[in-house]
């Protein structure tokens, strides 16, 4: 009789740990959206009030800096974007070459028609200098804009 009042109590005992497992990994799940709820909520405030200095709302102190600093990024994005377009219609003009087998693709291709390989040009690998905050190839040794040694 023993051997199965141990037995029933270690399947009580499961069975306990593996609900609180369940519900632990419920209660993280519902973690995860309320953050990721909160964090797109924020987001849009934060374009809100961009939007606002970019139609001349006055800010200052750390909400002047923030402006600024999403200055430098959107100003970045669009050089970025600019350089993109030029090296897509570049290469559409002259048929496009595949970076894996060398093969020239007619204009449109997405993919080469010799081997396969993704013929749509993603942006070089960039960083920001830590100093003011200017996108930088990824190779760069020093910050072209304030001269910061890249690391």
């Amino acid at each position: 009789m023993s051997l199965f009042n141990t037995l029933n109590t270690l399947a009580k005992s499961l069975g306990d740990v593996t609900s609180d497992a369940l519900e632990g990994n419920n209660v993280g799940s519902k973690l995860s959206k309320e953050r990721a709820e909160r964090a797109d909520i924020l987001a849009e405030i934060g374009g809100f009030y961009y939007e606002q200095y970019q139609e001349g709302a006055q800010f200052d102190g750390v909400i002047l800096d923030f402006m600024k600093r999403a200055d430098v990024h959107t100003a970045n994005i669009q050089n970025l974007e600019s350089q993109l377009s030029g090296l897509n219609n570049r290469n559409q003009r002259q048929g496009v070459k595949c970076n894996s087998c060398g093969s020239i693709n007619s204009e449109g291709n997405k993919f080469c028609r010799e081997c396969g390989g993704n013929l749509i040009l993603e942006p070089a690998p960039m960083k920001n200098c830590p100093s003011c905050g200017v996108v930088v190839a990824n190779e760069s040794a020093f910050c072209g804009e304030c001269g910061t040694k890249i690391e």
